[in-house]
């Protein structure tokens, strides 16, 4: 829970435990034998621990990687950056039909919202796009904001409509910024080696767990688009999951006060909560 909750207020820490851990179990009617072995029939099955895994991946995955200063710095530029570009974000979001939160997301892990970000192999702008990439989508400019941004969008969403249907949600969406960041080849070597490894080639954490095996040369010579860092796209993935949840809350809390109006004991706690650095003003 605390890992959770770093997120969002990232000076939290952890003083005491509350309690000692303790295991989990399921409670039923000694006398409903049927019901228990239906339950202990349902744990063995494999699609089960496939299951458990996936929730697992979903929701504790990414908690992981934790950089205090990085956190602190994205709820600065939130205030700071995002307002600048926000209704670039809001209209690609719109005519693309992408949450606008995530393409703002996917626009701070690539630049931290630089409009005139360039890395050492070329790539350019918000969203860091290619010159072949933004040839195709037609933008000349790739250091304006607005060009820079909609292709972005345009493109994410061209990945996750290639990917199909065949890919549940939110699996589909973190395959499609996977090969935003590693190419639509390498992901698909990922998922064919998920396959030959008898894992689920449309499940993200199995993709996932393929990924960084594209930098082993075990098994990139076998695939037909070769070595990658696939190890990259993870982290990716995983930073933009953090940075979105951040701002889904944020703008979550910021329509919640809205609602509530600004009178009264929520007046009251909305501006504490502001002088304490735990809310955002979007």
């Amino acid at each position: 829970m605390v890992a959770i909750h770093q997120r969002y207020y990232p000076h939290l820490v952890t003083h005491f435990s509350i309690s000692e851990r303790e295991p989990l179990a399921w409670a039923m009617n000694p006398r409903s034998w049927q019901l228990r072995a239906a339950v202990n029939s349902w744990f063995q099955r494999p699609e089960t621990t496939a299951l458990i895994e996936q929730l697992k991946q979903h929701y504790y995955g990414h908690l992981e990687r934790f950089d205090f200063t990085d956190v602190v710095t994205y709820h600065r530029r939130l205030r700071e950056r995002l307002p600048e570009y926000r209704k670039y974000f809001e209209a690609a979001g719109r005519r693309y039909g992408v949450d606008w939160r995530l393409v703002a997301a996917l626009a701070y892990q690539e630049s931290h919202w630089h409009p005139e970000a360039e890395s050492f192999t070329g790539v350019k702008g918000l969203m860091m796009l290619t010159r072949r990439t933004a040839a195709d989508l037609g933008v000349t400019r790739r250091l304006d904001p607005d060009e820079s941004i909609s292709a972005g969008a345009r493109y994410f969403a061209h990945l996750h409509k290639r990917i199909g249907a065949v890919a549940p949600e939110p699996d589909r969406t973190y395959m499609a910024l996977a090969a935003y960041n590693v190419g639509w080849g390498h992901l698909e070597d990922a998922r064919l080696l998920a396959q030959r490894l008898g894992k689920n080639p449309n499940a993200w954490p199995a993709v996932r767990s393929t990924l960084p095996l594209l930098g082993k040369q075990k098994f990139y010579k076998t695939l037909p688009h070769g070595f990658a860092r696939g190890a990259e796209p993870v982290r990716f993935v995983d930073c933009i999951r953090t940075y979105h949840s951040i701002l889904v809350q944020a703008t979550n809390e910021v329509l919640a006060k809205r609602e509530k109006g600004a009178d009264g004991e929520n007046a009251d706690s909305a501006s504490m909560g502001e002088k304490r650095g735990t809310s955002i003003v979007l």
